[in-house]
């Protein structure tokens, strides 16, 4: 099961919108299981952090979005 939140920004597991590295995050055809992101400016922390990509998150038994 993966439990996720979501940002003020609607960022969900790390994904934040319009930032580098979230287009291959969010590719369904892509191969990595997990991706590196920065989030923008206002986000806190501010530092890079490491999320699941799409196909990954889709594995999942359970996905819940609190």
């Amino acid at each position: 099961m993966v439990l996720l939140g979501m940002g003020a920004d609607t960022h969900f597991a790390s994904l934040f919108p319009m930032r580098p590295g979230v287009q291959e995050a969010l590719d369904p055809c892509s191969h990595a299981r997990i991706v590196a992101v920065t989030p923008g400016e206002g986000v806190t922390p501010a530092i890079e952090r490491v999320s699941l990509t799409l196909p990954e998150l889709a594995r999942s038994r359970q996905v819940v979005l609190i």
